[in-house]
């Protein structure tokens, strides 16, 4: 099978539908929708450039692939530019129309995934850590960069709770508190990389340290 322009010939077969990136920490993925009425034997073929580029560039490994996703993550590594795909569906048959995506930035629409979360139980307190995920750029000795070094400034807010009775939420340069016992830590917002003893009575030592390490 082969990829036809809109205005060549051939027997036009339904378009894929939602046609967008989905990123998360800049693992930028472009997925779509099967149209209704598919045939088991449609594959699809993806295309994608850079705004200002005249010509669109295959995706070798989204060639005539059956699954409506495909990864453009190094094709989109350049993440403060816009950025275009489209997918056309072949069958023996016929083909679809090329299908676009919106412009893409992936500095302005990836999202941030919550961090890694290693708590390390002391006598009668717990060391919280915070690790900030890591992105698919490697610096040239080919260590990984991290969202903090993209994005200066992350904090993230946590939400602690030990009795059932007890709430603390943590906001960001606020602290909002409703308590009607013990045994909830005092804690303020972290930032990455930053570490935080928090003082446990029993019975949340027991729930708090069950896990060494929680991955979020």
């Amino acid at each position: 099978m082969e990829m036809i322009d809109n205005n060549g010939g051939g027997n036009l077969i339904p378009d894929p539908q939602q046609v967008n990136f989905n990123s998360n920490d800049f693992y930028n993925i472009l997925q779509w929708q099967e149209a209704s009425h598919t045939s088991k034997s449609t594959v699809y073929v993806v295309q994608y450039k850079m705004y200002g580029e005249k010509q669109w560039k295959n995706k070798t490994e989204c060639w005539e692939i059956s699954q409506p996703f495909c990864d453009l993550t190094h094709e989109t590594k350049d993440f403060m530019e816009p950025h275009f795909a489209r997918v056309q569906a072949l069958t023996t048959n016929g083909h679809s129309n090329w299908v676009l995506s919106e412009r893409f930035i992936p500095f302005w629409e990836t999202a941030i995934g919550p961090p890694k979360i290693k708590l390390t139980p002391q006598a009668r307190s717990v060391v919280v850590k915070l690790f900030v995920p890591r992105t698919p750029f490697r610096r040239k000795k080919g260590s990984w960069v991290t969202l903090e070094e993209i994005y200066s400034g992350i904090e993230y807010q946590l939400e602690i709770t030990g009795n059932p009775l007890d709430h603390d939420k943590i906001t960001d340069n606020q602290r909002e508190k409703s308590q009607t016992g013990g045994g909830v830590p005092d804690i303020k917002v972290l930032t990455p990389f930053e570490s935080r003893e928090l003082e446990l009575d029993g019975e949340d030592m027991n729930r708090s340290c069950s896990n060494s390490e929680v991955v979020g």
